[in-house]
């Protein structure tokens, strides 16, 4: 890889017009080997121009990120506190004003105005209001912020057409998330092929997964078997070493491969919905999205 400064010269821009030498943008370019022998030329701004082999020409964006999005469906059972004591990055000790709302195992959210922890974590243990969890902190806190308990597995969700219950996503404010794939994943202690939902017999009304966004209202799918989970996805693949006494399902649906992803602007309360109008009887299951902030 060698580095060097590229003047566009002779190239269309992104709406196809030559670019003017006289006004021509300079920036810092490396060139890069790709795997089938040709060479890209990639800018600083990251986009590249393919300069040799096949179909070199036109630029195309090239998709690095800092920051992941990978964040389970989740719903939030309304119970909440705020920190006794400010929190620190790499703390997995924190304090709350309450201990007694929370139990061991218990799955938490952390926020702080915009700031949001991007994972969900468990309570190992409790002492008095002091709460260990799993996952160190990622953002500072003062005692404004809050911890509220959340529920993944949507195992237990007892919805009706009428009273659905609603697992979701959602940007913080001032986030904006480009969603590419949702991975589904589900134990049960009942065998399971395309006939049934998980290791349960088929529902009755399905569960809806519905783009909720201040431009864009979509049921994206329902899913009443497994057999429909496998219409949308990449195909539904029965586990065949779960837990003992535990049989397993995964599905993969990449939007990314429709040349789509899913946008949702955390300022306009955007969401992903998963809506779950039957009651289910499933030991585990969950959904989680995957994608970047933009």
């Amino acid at each position: 890889m060698s580095g060097f400064s590229l003047r566009y010269h002779n190239l269309l821009n992104a709406v196809g017009d030559l670019i003017n030498p006289a006004t021509e943008d300079k920036q810092d370019a490396t060139i890069v080997a790709l795997s089938d022998g040709s060479q890209l030329v990639m800018l600083a701004d990251d986009t590249g121009v393919k300069i040799n082999g096949a179909n070199p020409l036109p630029t195309r964006d090239i998709d690095i990120h800092d920051y992941l999005v990978n964040e389970h469906a989740f719903l939030d059972l309304g119970v909440s506190d705020t920190f006794a004591i400010a929190g620190a990055i790499g703390d997995n000790v924190i304090n709350v004003t309450n201990g007694a709302l929370f139990a061991v195992n218990d799955i938490i959210d952390i926020s702080e105005n915009s700031v949001v922890e991007t994972n969900h974590s468990q309570i190992l243990s409790i002492a008095t209001n002091a709460l260990t969890i799993d996952t160190p902190l990622e953002n500072n806190y003062t005692t404004a912020a809050v911890v509220k308990t959340v529920l993944l597995n949507m195992g237990a969700a007892a919805g009706t057409v009428t009273v659905p219950i609603t697992y979701k996503i959602t940007p913080p404010a001032g986030e904006t998330w480009s969603i590419s794939r949702m991975l589904i994943a589900a134990v049960d202690a009942t065998a399971m092929d395309d006939g049934t939902f998980a290791g349960m017999a088929a529902l009755i009304n399905g569960m809806v997964i519905r783009l909720n966004s201040a431009n864009v209202k979509e049921n994206l799918a329902v899913w009443r078997s497994n057999g429909d989970i496998a219409e949308d996805t990449y195909g539904v693949i029965y586990v065949s070493n779960p837990p003992t006494g535990e049989y397993g399902m995964r599905a993969l649906w990449p939007f990314s491969e429709m040349k789509a992803g899913l946008k949702l602007v955390g300022d306009t309360s955007d969401s992903l919905d998963i809506i779950i109008q039957d009651t289910l009887n499933i030991d585990e299951f969950k959904i989680k999205f995957q994608g970047h902030k933009v």
